[in-house]
């Protein structure tokens, strides 16, 4: 009866584990999905406000720069957009120019990037 009994009991203890083994395996499968969707839910979100974004600028005749001044909403006339960090911005369509040495300060080319401030 004793050798029945502890048969049991290891039988027991087996099912436990394995109920225990396959309940912590679908909860990591269900945190997986749940980060999964919450990304899927941030990028959906992200390309929307960064296409609404871009139409502003493009209806404001903007564009956004970043650089050493920030990230800001310049003139979309001009193509080349400089800044010195010191809330002054130099613009120009001429590719060649560059404001170090002709004017005042460091001056460093701004980037364009999305008018959400996104990286294009």
């Amino acid at each position: 009866m004793t050798t029945r009994w502890f048969s049991q009991q290891s039988q027991y203890e087996q099912f436990q584990d394995t109920m225990t083994r396959d309940h912590e395996a679908f909860m990591a499968q269900q945190e997986s999905q749940f980060h999964s969707a919450m990304h899927n839910a941030s990028n959906a979100m992200n390309a929307r406000t960064t296409a609404a974004s871009d139409w502003v600028d493009y209806a404001l005749d903007q564009q956004t720069v970043a650089g050493s001044g920030g990230t800001v909403k310049v003139s979309s006339a001009d193509s080349q957009t400089w800044s010195n960090g010191q809330n002054q911005w130099f613009q120009t369509n001429n590719p060649n120019a560059d404001p170090n040495g002709t004017l005042y300060g460091n001056w460093t080319r701004d980037i364009k990037v999305h008018g959400n401030g996104q990286p294009r």
